[in-house]
């Protein structure tokens, strides 16, 4: 039987028993987004997957899909890095895991999964530095940049009713639920519009236009910037339908 077959780069996201020897192993890719495949005799194997079943780890995999089968299986992998440093602690660690979870609760198929791919090895990248103290902050702005990712980054340049350039305002309002900022004179004096001095608003597009990169040491240093993180919040749970419950990401 002919099969389909795949060669890419991955992170491991989470990985299970299945039977004696076998395991199911689901990865995200760039190409392909979230993948889930067998690895038949993974369990033993040290010669074909040697060191790539840890989750959160960056491999390459090799994997094939039998036509009319409906399911994949891996071949062979190769580790690249295994990012030593997040699982010594766990402050980076707690923080690579609930990003995992995220993404594994938001990434359906493979549209825009270059993006999420990028942006997640940069953050284990960082978080693998282990020199930093990490802002408690950091799993929020990376669902702020995920949603991004998936089509939802919110205008932010310009007042999205009368067209005003924002960078030359003093205070600006956002609305999360909108997804739309506006000028002083267009906003809406309604409830859940956040009203942001220049600093907060230029914090609020960073955490959206930047990568982890650039994020890793953020704390909200003033009320109205730790209201910007609030806002974060709310918008990521409007526009994806989820939230953090209970250890795990639940849809509404």
């Amino acid at each position: 039987m002919i099969n389909r077959e795949f060669f890419e780069h991955a992170i491991v996201l989470k990985v299970k028993t299945y039977r004696d020897n076998d395991l199911i192993v689901k990865f995200l890719t760039p190409s392909y987004g979230v993948v889930t495949a067998f690895a038949f005799g993974g369990r033993k194997s040290r010669r074909r997957f040697s060191g790539c079943f840890e989750e959160l780890s960056h491999v390459v995999f090799k994997w094939k899909s039998p036509l009319r089968r409906g399911y994949f299986y891996l071949e062979e992998g190769i580790l690249i890095d295994r990012f030593p440093n997040i699982h010594k602690d766990k402050i980076p660690y707690g923080i690579a895991v609930n990003c995992q979870k995220f993404i594994e609760a938001v990434v359906i198929g493979n549209s825009y999964s270059k993006g999420i791919y990028k942006i997640f090895l940069e953050l284990l990248k960082e978080l693998d530095k282990g020199n930093s103290i990490f802002s408690r902050n950091i799993p929020i702005f990376f669902r702020a940049q995920i949603a991004s990712e998936l089509g939802y980054k919110p205008q932010l340049e310009s007042c999205n009713r009368c067209g005003r350039l924002l960078s030359t305002e003093q205070k600006i309002f956002f609305s999360p639920i909108k997804g739309q900022s506006f000028c002083v004179k267009c906003t809406e004096k309604k409830n859940g519009y956040l009203a942001l001095n220049k600093r907060a608003y230029l914090f609020l597009k960073e955490v959206f236009y930047s990568g982890p990169r650039d994020l890793m040491n953020k704390e909200g240093l003033t009320t109205n910037e730790n209201i910007v993180v609030l806002g974060i919040q709310k918008f990521v749970e409007t526009h994806l339908n989820i939230i953090w419950q209970k250890g795990k990401f639940v849809h509404l």
